[in-house]
């Protein structure tokens, strides 16, 4: 089985991979050591013991470490660098390290797990939602879907999903946003409005908490396909109560 060590971030990025490859952290083919507060050190000797506990293993698939690029901490990025090296060379395994410079932005992290074959979920099942079971769901206000210019639209990647419904723009608005360091407000006033926030970070930023909080209702994927894909986990999951 392939590992991922995900090392020396905050909790937002933990919180992002539990939310969207919750499976793969449930195996622990993704292994999440945070830095808990920037007041402490990172605890490198939890990852050592850890990563040679995977390597007791007989397994020969390669491992990814990701890793934040702690610059607070002088030789965080050099010991942990001499750690992988000395347990390559005696494993014989192929252990792999990338460093991200953002220790609370999930976006990076994703990448590097879907470059080393960690995909998000976006296979919707075959799962048919009504277009009442859609107006139950979204209780009175529509549901806003945020992606970027260069992305799918929203309504092909809906129907695709096999959501059910006469006009999109009944149940939906969609909302096309270049990078800005203004979306977060735009985002925080528009959940006065919607009763659901479906995001596509992949050509933005995956949301900040402070944004995320002012919604009761955030599906959040790399695409539009990736977002749709949790939110229709959300609508099956409220159907079949």
């Amino acid at each position: 089985m392939k590992v991922a060590f995900v090392v020396g971030f905050f909790n937002t990025v933990e919180d992002a991979l539990r939310s969207e490859m919750k499976e793969r952290v449930d195996a622990k083919s993704i292994v999440c050591v945070p830095k808990r507060s920037s007041q402490y050190p990172f605890d490198l000797n939890r990852f050592k013991w850890l990563l040679s506990q995977e390597l007791k293993s007989s397994d020969d698939e390669p491992i990814l470490v990701v890793a934040s690029d702690l610059r607070a901490e002088e030789r965080f990025n050099h010991d942990l660098k001499q750690i992988i090296e000395a347990q390559r060379i005696r494993s014989g395994r192929d252990i792999r390290r990338v460093t991200h410079k953002d220790a609370q932005d999930p976006a990076p992290v994703f990448e590097s797990l879907e470059e080393f074959g960690f995909s998000t979920s976006e296979e919707s099942s075959a799962e048919e939602i009504s277009e009442s079971t859609l107006t139950a769901h979204r209780g009175g206000k529509k549901i806003l879907c945020v992606r970027g210019p260069n992305q799918s639209a929203y309504e092909d990647t809906l129907r695709r999903a096999n959501f059910k419904f006469e006009r999109f723009e009944d149940h939906f608005e969609e909302m096309v946003l270049p990078y800005s360091s203004n979306n977060g407000h735009t985002l925080k006033q528009s959940a006065k409005s919607h009763s659901c926030l479906i995001y596509a970070w992949g050509e933005l930023k995956y949301l900040q908490p402070t944004v995320a909080d002012k919604w009761q209702n955030l599906h959040q994927g790399k695409n539009p396909a990736a977002a749709i894909g949790r939110f229709k986990q959300s609508v099956g999951v409220s159907k079949r109560r």
